[in-house]
């Protein structure tokens, strides 16, 4: 069990190199394919919106399969298209090469979800749940600074072969060890979509939706931000770094907030993270205390995705046994949405009034989060289900 969880947390660790790879050398892209930086903005988005278009469909489709079966297929099209990516002779090669890895990676990551919760119990859900996420974090922490590395002295290309090249261990590992009876979701009556209608399961998307639409609208511009806050090109990957591991925080520390309270506290911390973001702007005036912001909102960043997570599947598993591979798949459907709108939007804003402009926006972003949260908790129909 315990080995399977680690495979697990290492699959969304090689996904979330492949996802945030592109904000880590965003320059170093623009400059190797001769366009600017809101044109590869615009790829970060592209990608969010193919995994959000794909996911739901192809987690559909992979639902009555063996999660073994889905999880090796799906492995093998990701890593032949980072291959796709490093070897990409122009901006639309790269382009169509990252909407095929969005396409699979969000139905990997589902399949992942319900393999793991098939091979824990019940009351360890929420911490695997965790641990899967915090795959992303470590990603930001050690993948994504490696791929700086590997940009810096080689060329940005070789950052995306480390992905394949991880991503070609990562499957192996879990063919020798990820168990091949794991039987497919039961089939349901309506195929799944019913769930979609349900309030509980809207209200959860649209958290997770303007919650990383803020976070990201900031984080897909890292490199220039880092660099407004005085950072040298030596030490973008180190300030990235660090980000990382108040991130990874955040999702640990979501896992014992999802059983202690869950949403009902969340109404408290996106107001806390609507607070940090309308300051940042200011206290990037003055790198000692630009960047200390910065990380208290990595520290905020992920910590309600545990409870809107274990919201969905729980709705599901009681109400929707039929469509657990599909709740799964919602809140990195939300999550690549927000991530789209984020960009976009940051990238209208970039160029219209520039990196301080960047905090306001998010802000607006945060504050629509916490008052879909706030009507959640206050829904009777949600009841104790808000505590994930």
């Amino acid at each position: 069990m315990r080995r399977v969880v680690v495979l697990m947390v290492l699959t969304t660790f090689v996904l979330g190199m492949s996802e945030f790879m592109v904000m880590g050398v965003l320059p170093d892209i623009a400059d190797g394919l001769g366009t600017g930086h809101s044109e590869i903005g615009l790829m970060v988005s592209v990608f969010a919106l193919s995994y959000a278009a794909f996911t739901p469909i192809i987690s559909g489709r992979v639902e009555r399969i063996s999660p073994y079966r889905a999880m090796v297929a799906l492995y093998a099209v990701f890593i032949v298209a980072n291959l796709w990516t490093a070897a990409c002779s122009g901006y639309w090669s790269m382009m169509f090469s990252r909407v095929v890895t969005a396409a699979v990676s969000g139905a990997l990551f589902s399949v992942g979800m319900v393999i793991v919760s098939r091979v824990v119990t019940p009351g360890e859900r929420a911490g695997s749940v965790a641990w899967m996420y915090a795959g992303f974090n470590i990603s930001s922490i050690l993948g994504v600074p490696l791929g700086v590395v590997f940009t810096e002295y080689l060329g940005w290309r070789y950052a995306f072969l480390m992905i394949a090249v991880a991503g070609t261990i990562a499957l192996s590992l879990c063919m020798v060890n990820v168990p091949r009876d794991i039987p497919p979701s039961p089939a349901s009556e309506k195929g799944g979509l019913d769930l979609l209608g349900d309030r509980r399961i809207i209200m959860g998307f649209m958290i997770t939706m303007f919650t990383f639409a803020g976070t990201f609208l900031m984080y897909t511009y890292i490199n220039p931000l880092l660099m407004t806050m005085g950072f040298e090109d030596s030490g973008i990957g180190l300030g990235i770094m660090v980000f990382g591991v108040m991130c990874m925080v955040s999702n640990l520390y979501a896992a014992r907030l999802s059983s202690r309270g869950g949403l009902r506290i969340g109404r408290f911390t996106f107001m806390l993270q609507t607070v940090m973001y309308v300051i940042l702007p200011t206290a990037m005036l003055l790198p000692v205390l630009g960047y200390p912001v910065f990380l208290v909102t990595g520290l905020l960043m992920y910590i309600m995705n545990s409870s809107v997570q274990m919201l969905l599947m729980n709705v599901a598993s009681s109400d929707y046994p039929g469509s657990m591979t599909l709740a799964t798949s919602l809140n990195p459907t939300a999550f690549n949405i927000g991530i789209a709108m984020g960009s976009l939007t940051g990238g209208f804003v970039y160029d219209a009034a520039g990196v301080f402009s960047l905090g306001y926006a998010a802000a607006v972003f945060i504050l629509m989060a916490g008052v879909v949260c706030l009507i959640l908790c206050r829904d009777s129909r949600v009841g104790g289900n808000v505590s994930g």
